[in-house]
């Protein structure tokens, strides 16, 4: 899926709940840049899980490696508590976060024939689960379900063996107010809202939706602190 097709199907999930995700747009914690998220952070507020987006959240958008002021943090965080990636790029992108982050698991879910299935990649390895079995690739066709999204959130928490009564404590940590932001408060957790690295490597109808969902986020709750 090319990456102006993985915008449009975000865009096209996202609209038709619209009004109701602008009531989802406030983050638990305004944050400069993930080097705010180090161990103390952590522990101060029971971290249990974390979920990475990815550009415009850890480097410019479609690079190939974590911002150099940003790689240590990153790297101070590995093993602490479990992770994931959770992008909504697509295919290609897809893969090449999977080489990016080889020892992080990379997360997708599809919609398949009437059954949510979810793609791992991580060390090298690709696996597909249906109801938390292993099954083969599907070969029909296949649906992105993408932040925001409570089920894709649930399904991330119970892949990552999370405690059901931890998963309140998960923190994602994106960019962006209409994805990443809402998609965690829709399934009960915490977000982190970072701001945007690099917002003009973005492509021109990216840049158009973030100028757009900050204006609304300032409409509802001003300016953030």
């Amino acid at each position: 899926m090319p990456a102006s097709s993985a915008w449009i199907t975000t865009a096209l999930q996202a609209g038709p709940r619209f009004l109701n995700l602008l009531a989802e747009l406030k983050p638990t914690f305004h944050l400069p840049d993930v080097t705010s998220l180090d161990l103390a952070f952590l522990a101060k507020h029971s971290v249990s899980a974390l979920l990475w987006d990815v550009d415009g959240t850890l480097m410019p958008y479609h690079d190939r490696l974590v911002s150099p002021e940003l790689a240590g943090a990153l790297a101070a965080l590995r093993g602490q508590v479990p992770q994931a990636i959770l992008s909504n790029c697509g295919d290609a992108r897809l893969l090449e976060l999977a080489a990016i982050f080889d020892d992080l698991p990379v997360l997708k879910t599809y919609a398949v024939d009437g059954r949510i299935v979810m793609r791992r990649l991580e060390r090298g390895r690709e696996l597909w689960k249906a109801g938390g079995m292993h099954v083969q690739r599907p070969t029909g066709i296949m649906a992105a379900i993408n932040k925001p999204s409570a089920e894709l959130v649930r399904l991330v928490l119970e892949e990552l063996e999370v405690e059901a009564e931890r998963r309140p404590l998960a923190l994602m940590v994106g960019d962006q107010h209409l994805t990443d932001v809402a998609g965690a408060n829709l399934a009960g957790i915490r977000s982190a809202k970072v701001q945007t690295i690099a917002p003009r490597s973005f492509p021109l109808p990216i840049r158009c939706f973030h100028l757009f969902e900050r204006s609304m986020y300032r409409v509802l709750h001003g300016r953030p602190q």
